[in-house]
């Protein structure tokens, strides 16, 4: 059996936050990690990615893809847990 986490990107819309929510069943059902991910061309646009004064250090899309884990994944908190690199 792979021990390879399941790999899931998310955009912040509603399909790609379910779609963490599956991958999240899907790793649990394999008994591996999920990686969650993300990837935008901003710095190719010279924009600066420097952290938003304006925005909630709580919320955004970590935070809405924590929450989409934690609904899809079995058990108290969302399941396990496992860091891979």
């Amino acid at each position: 059996m792979s021990r390879a986490p399941v790999v899931v990107g998310v955009d912040g819309s509603e399909s790609s936050l379910a779609a963490v929510g599956w991958a999240a069943r899907e790793a649990a059902a394999r008994g591996t990690g999920l990686r969650v991910v993300h990837a935008f061309i901003w710095p190719m646009l010279h924009v600066p990615l420097g952290p938003a004064t304006h925005a909630d250090p709580g919320g955004g899309l970590r935070a809405d893809a924590r929450a989409s884990r934690r609904r899809g994944a079995p058990g108290e908190g969302g399941g396990r847990r496992r860091r891979h690199r």
